[in-house]
């Protein structure tokens, strides 16, 4: 991909940088690995270990740029919310997964 700090860094430009915030991250990686189907909030909450009012805001702001759905479901007579990621957010996530890895392989070379 990129082949020296410099040219790496530049090509972040592309990336969207709304998403480089650890919650934001863990969300996303965690809606990646489950797929179509998703997660019940209170899942996703005990499996990222965020609290109540940072995973709230931040999931309100991955729906903003589309990249996370929310839905109503009925369980155990219950209405939770479900959410999973849409295309467009695994589409992001995955250049930005692939930035990440080569911003490791760089640095690790830069002493």
């Amino acid at each position: 991909m990129h082949s020296d700090l410099p040219s790496l860094l530049d090509a972040a430009s592309g990336l969207n940088s709304g998403l480089f915030s650890f919650p934001r991250l863990s969300i996303l990686a965690s809606l990646y690995v489950l797929g179509p189907d998703g997660a019940l909030y209170r899942d996703l909450k005990a499996s990222i270990g965020l609290s109540d009012g940072v995973l709230i805001f931040n999931l309100r702001a991955l729906e903003k740029t589309g990249y996370v759905k929310k839905s109503e479901v009925a369980l155990e007579k219950k209405k939770m919310d479900l959410y999973w990621i849409t295309q467009d957010g695994r589409k992001e996530f995955e250049k930005v997964r692939e930035w990440l890895e080569e911003f490791t392989k760089i640095t690790r070379l830069v002493k």
